[in-house]
C-alpha cells in the first residue's frame, strides 16, 4: 500500500500543538518515515497494532504516544498524548 500523505484529525492537531517542540519534530519525522516505508515498519520505530482493534495503530516516541490508522492512501493521526493514562482511552491499562 502506498501512503501518500500524513493527516491529523482536528482534535489531534490541538494535542500535537501542546507537545514540546522537540517532540513535535520527532513525531512528524517518525510519521513521515513510517508513511514512506509502509507496510514495512522501520526497525527503530516502536509501532504496534492496538489490541482489540483491526485498524488502529500506536506509535510510541519517548514518553508520548500517537494513534493512527490508514485511510486509503493517507496515514491519519487520531490522538496524541503523554504515555501516562493514554491507553485507558482504549480500554487497556
Amino acid at each position: 500500500m502506498l501512503v501518500r500523505s500524513v493527516g491529523y484529525r482536528e482534535s489531534a492537531v490541538v494535542e500535537f500543538q501542546v507537545l514540546p517542540k522537540a517532540e513535535q519534530r520527532r513525531l512528524k519525522d517518525a510519521l513521515q518515515r513510517l508513511a514512506d516505508s509502509f507496510p514495512k515498519i522501520p526497525p527503530d520505530l516502536d509501532v504496534e497494532r492496538i489490541r482489540g482493534t483491526e485498524t488502529l495503530w500506536r506509535l510510541a516516541f519517548g514518553n508520548y504516544r500517537c494513534v493512527f490508522r490508514l485511510e486509503k492512501d493517507r496515514l491519519v493521526v487520531f490522538t496524541v498524548g503523554a504515555r501516562t493514562g493514554f491507553y485507558q482511552r482504549f480500554g487497556e491499562s
